[in-house]
């Protein structure tokens, strides 16, 4: 970002191009790296329609706003980074939630599900390309952490059959 501002509100949704596909997604966090410019108070709000979510005071080389619950719906109008009095932004993170389709699973954090039924017999040394059921694609970005596969063994293996199920990410 590397600018200098005061006394000056920055609309995030638009720097950061948060439109309506940003409908059901919370904000979690905004960081940004600073440069003090202004050695008397300065005030950073996180700021959703006038409401405001976050304070920091003073934030000094880092600004770390943490809102309670600032979820971008389609009554979302403006979310503004509110600065009083001065400093140099050199760079901004904001963590974002999608909490539409996100489940809390207590060993694994935060995880969206995607049940599929492959109804497929998978052989000795056989592999089932999981793109041919699932649109990988739209998932892009994301890091696959675990595949939980239920399978059935049929009646006519053989008495003390070993099944090893293995997946690649």
């Amino acid at each position: 970002m590397f600018r200098t501002v005061g006394n000056e509100s920055i609309p995030l949704r638009e720097i950061a191009e948060l439109g309506y596909m940003y409908n059901g997604w919370q904000i979690v966090a905004i960081r940004a790296n600073t440069q003090v410019v202004d050695q008397h108070r300065t005030t950073v709000e996180l700021v959703e329609d006038g409401i405001v979510h976050a304070t920091q005071v003073n934030p000094g080389n880092q600004i770390v706003l943490y809102p309670n619950s600032l979820l971008i719906d389609a009554n979302t109008q403006n979310i503004q980074l509110r600065i009083g009095g001065y400093t140099h932004i050199e760079s901004m993170t904001i963590e974002l939630r999608n909490v539409r389709g996100y489940n809390i699973d207590a060993d694994w954090g935060f995880a969206q599900y995607v049940d599929v039924d492959l109804n497929v017999d998978a052989y000795s040394n056989s592999f089932v390309n999981l793109n041919d059921f699932v649109n990988l694609s739209m998932f892009s970005g994301r890091i696959l952490e675990r595949v939980n596969v239920i399978a059935e063994i049929p009646d006519q293996a053989a008495p003390g059959t070993v099944t090893n199920v293995h997946y690649r990410a």
